[in-house]
């Protein structure tokens, strides 16, 4: 076997075995952090989100930042704040979090406002 041949199979068995021990570590992490919300799909994507508050009261939505998911809004204190007056609407965006991101399309701020907007 010639030796283009022998590192071609050697980096090619490489990324096996790290996409296989990527796809562990994530099923390992979501069991023992299971999603804290429910699930809707918008536009066929699954959005994870959690709800909290009177459901008469007028609605907050709240939105993380980027590379956060909505436990942060939970741990921070202010999704329990606001519940005591508003009904709050919690969403992990596409890509975090427990939201599913379809690489079908780019997700911009405005492709992401435009997603929740369709979903209400």
């Amino acid at each position: 076997m010639p030796t283009t041949e022998a590192v071609l199979l050697i980096v090619l068995a490489g990324l096996v075995v790290l996409t296989l021990g990527n796809i562990a570590f994530q099923v390992a992490a979501e069991r023992k952090n299971p999603p804290i919300g429910v699930f809707i799909e918008c536009d066929g994507v699954r959005l994870h989100y959690i709800e909290r508050g009177d459901a008469a009261a007028p609605c907050v939505v709240l939105f993380h930042g980027n590379g956060t998911m909505i436990q942060d809004l939970v741990l921070s204190g202010l999704v329990d704040r606001l519940a005591h007056h508003y009904r709050v609407v919690c969403f992990d965006r596409p890509g975090f979090g427990y939201s599913h991101r379809p690489r079908t399309r780019i997700w911009t701020a405005t492709t992401q406002a435009s997603l929740l907007s369709e979903g209400s």
